[in-house]
């Protein structure tokens, strides 16, 4: 028995000495968490329950004076007891409690104040005010109250950007000017200080969606887009590797032959990701497309990786919101959803969950919170 244990805690030390020369060659501190992810998924395996991460409720926006945006809702975000959401135009605010529409920001124009487009959008809750990316080198500022109060020219073009609890800010150009691109920090007037970590923008793509979150008032997370497969905290200015994906064996991910004829290959999926102090969440993508893709939950608490069928053949009414990736949005350990009539109405699995929800129907949000 002794003999056996003793082998046993070899194999162990073995493995995580293996585990650390590993991140030593690679430049890792060696506290960097690794996500195992199998070559194979079992679709019968137990999912978390909703209510074991998260508390959930539901708010129905006062549409009474508001245009349509059904279908438009690209990102939320809350402050206080107030609720932002973004359209391609505008930015409007309803109450996080009942859902009361406060006001609107529509700006569309060429003058002093306004822009084409808005792209992304960031709180500033030290100064209350909403600080809006417009997609053409330019940032606008507002404050809740609608009124204007700045622009800015960026040297660059983003895709994403995030302010820091600094007021530094962070941006990542997958194009643009530099190559390779990279994650950027500027000062608070946008000058860049320094280049954080560089992708390879034309080896490894991006197929759109978040790479920077807020995970909670002090940290910002960075999903890496690069072969390192790295999650980043980053806090002051200072990018930090926390967590790595690698794959059974830390080897490559190899093709696996699917019923339906596809290939499967584990991978990043840059459409959804999502951190609080409890969880981290990211999605696989099958090499066939977006049919078998698979979102994968990172409980820190307990260490445990689940996964959830984004078509999930189980039909999983209570998962039925959250595995949809497109209408879907995260901040500061807040997760939200978006479900409106011309959200459901192809989506049976999201029909059997709302069966009284019609055209006339106002939109709705649910709001989970990480525990």
């Amino acid at each position: 028995m002794k003999r056996a244990l003793f082998i046993l805690l070899c194999v162990l030390s073995l493995s995580a000495f293996d585990s650390c020369s590993d991140k030593k060659k690679e430049n890792l501190p060696a506290d960097v968490i690794d996500l195992t992810v199998p070559l194979d998924f079992d679709e019968s395996a137990p999912l978390p329950s909703i209510s074991d991460l998260f508390e959930v409720r539901e708010v129905l926006l006062e549409t009474a004076g508001v245009e349509s945006f059904v279908g438009m809702i690209e990102d939320i975000r809350q402050m206080g007891d107030t609720l932002f959401l973004k359209t391609t135009t505008s930015i409007m605010m309803f109450d996080a409690d009942d859902g009361r529409f406060i006001r609107k920001i529509e700006r569309v124009g060429r003058g002093r104040g306004e822009y084409v487009n808005i792209s992304l959008f960031d709180l500033d809750e030290a100064n209350n005010q909403i600080v809006i990316y417009t997609g053409n080198h330019e940032i606008m500022r507002y404050n809740t109250d609608g009124s204007f109060v700045s622009r800015a020219e960026l040297s660059f073009n983003a895709i994403q950007f995030a302010l820091l609890p600094n007021g530094n800010y962070v941006f990542f150009t997958p194009f643009d000017s530099y190559d390779p691109s990279g994650l950027w920090l500027t000062d608070g007037e946008f000058n860049i200080k320094r280049k954080l970590v560089s992708v390879d923008f034309h080896t490894n793509g991006y197929m759109g969606g978040k790479c920077l979150v807020h995970v909670n008032d002090s940290v910002v997370g960075f999903m890496g887009l690069d072969d390192s497969k790295l999650f980043y905290h980053i806090i002051g200015d200072s990018l930090i590797p926390v967590y790595r994906m690698v794959c059974d064996e830390l080897g490559e991910l190899e093709m696996i032959e699917m019923e339906y004829g596809g290939m499967y290959q584990p991978s990043f999926y840059r459409s959804q990701y999502y951190e609080s102090d409890r969880l981290l969440a990211f999605n696989l993508q099958p090499s066939g497309g977006y049919t078998r893709m698979v979102r994968t939950f990172y409980d820190k608490k307990t260490g445990k990786t689940s996964y959830l069928y984004m078509q999930d053949p189980r039909e999983n009414v209570d998962w039925a919101d959250a595995r949809v990736p497109y209408f879907t949005s995260n901040y500061k350990g807040f997760f939200y959803t978006v479900t409106t009539f011309g959200n459901i109405e192809y989506d049976e699995v999201l029909r059997n969950r709302y069966p009284e929800m019609t055209e006339e129907s106002n939109p709705l949000i649910r709001i989970y919170r990480s525990k």
